[in-house]
């Protein structure tokens, strides 16, 4: 198993991903609803204005859900 790494060069989002076909499409579809907030700030968006609102509000936009970490169990 690979880990994903992301980040950002001269204004260009770089993202690996796997090199297994069907690896490198479920990491692709998880983040393609936030790729549009990621190319705003890469391309040096007002952060601060953008999250207005919070994390709820992005999510809202992004069309995703966070999901609430239960207790932890030991």
């Amino acid at each position: 198993m690979s880990r994903p790494v992301a980040g950002v060069r001269n204004g260009t989002i770089i993202i690996t991903l796997p090199g297994s076909p069907k690896g490198a499409k479920e990491n692709l579809q998880s983040i393609l609803r936030l790729l549009p907030h990621a190319c705003e700030q890469a391309s040096g968006g007002d952060s601060r204005a953008m999250h207005i609102g919070g994390v709820k509000k992005l999510e809202k936009e992004a069309g995703v859900k966070s999901v609430e970490a239960g207790p932890a169990e030991g």
